[in-house]
């Protein structure tokens, strides 16, 4: 039996089935998870319904975003994708651009290092902002721009960022 508050997990009973399974290098474990949302924030009521339809449409329970409107974002993203790549099942469709773009993206999200510059957000609200840069320059510039052009765009405007916040403030750390 698990707790869920936010996106980290407590064990309430089984902690030595997950013992014997940690020590086994088994990867997952069945579980009764009872899941906890502050009463009072409206905002995290709204994620969890996004999220649990997201969830349900596209049998994908991986994708962890914190912000409002940016599961359906990643469900348009999906939708794209399955267009482009001519699958009529949403299913297998999420399944091929989990595989083939997000965690390809997660990853490069990770080693440029940007979750420190949005404190409180997950990979997929990530995604969602490298996402909405790359559609908005190919607006701008009337080409495609790549997922890989808008990373490197986000991450020089973070960097940048970075250096006036220095300027202003000596004394912070990075």
């Amino acid at each position: 039996d698990l707790y869920k508050l936010g996106y980290y997990y407590y064990v309430l009973d089984g902690h030595h089935r997950v013992a014997a399974a940690r020590a086994t290098g088994q990867l997952e474990i069945d579980a009764v998870v009872t899941e906890f949302l502050a009463v009072s924030n409206s905002e995290v009521h709204q994620v969890f319904v996004e999220r649990r339809r997201f969830e349900r449409e596209t049998e994908l329970t991986r994708v962890g975003a914190t912000r409002p409107g940016h599961y359906q974002a990643l469900r348009a993203m999906v939708d794209r994708y399955a267009q482009r790549e001519g699958m009529g099942d949403i299913g297998a469709a999420a399944a091929a651009w989990y595989a083939s773009v997000y965690v390809p993206m997660a990853h490069r999200l990770r080693a440029a290092r940007l979750g420190t510059t949005f404190p409180g957000e997950r990979t997929a609200d990530l995604v969602v902002h490298v996402e909405e840069l790359r559609a908005e320059e190919e607006a701008r510039l009337g080409r495609s721009v790549s997922w890989e052009e808008a990373l490197q765009l986000l991450v020089a405007r973070y960097r940048s960022s970075r250096r006036y916040a220095r300027r202003r403030l000596p004394n912070l750390r990075t």
